[in-house]
């Protein structure tokens, strides 16, 4: 599928692993609340980040609609970021008291936006 998206032409191939993992994830993360490992087809369509993840396919995207894309990679890369920062013994895990030590005093609500 990443081959088929213009907007993620530029990632890189060992991102790849990285960024599916990420984007399942998101899918899961939300449209799986019982944790069953399984997502309803109608949930998905209804969701809009099949959408959002389709819009990547687009030649012309405008700048900014990637930056607010949560599958642009744009935001993988914020995200991967993020995480190797907080991921002080570069174990890949992120322990409790790694993420107790994010300086970041903001709270963020179940669609990751943040709550001031």
């Amino acid at each position: 599928l990443i081959p088929t998206m213009q907007q993620l032409a530029q990632l890189q191939e060992t991102f790849y692993k990285f960024y599916v993992c990420t984007a399942v994830r998101k899918f899961f993360f939300f449209l799986d609340p019982l944790r069953t490992g399984k997502i309803a087809i109608p949930d998905i369509l209804c969701s809009g980040f099949l959408d959002k993840l389709l819009e990547l396919r687009e030649d012309d995207a405008d700048t900014e609609d990637l930056e607010n894309n949560w599958f642009s990679c744009q935001s993988a890369s914020k995200v991967y970021s993020r995480y190797l920062q907080l991921d002080k013994d570069h174990n890949g895990l992120l322990s409790r008291d790694e993420l107790a030590s994010s300086n970041s005093q903001k709270r963020i609500k179940k669609d990751g936006t943040d709550i001031e």
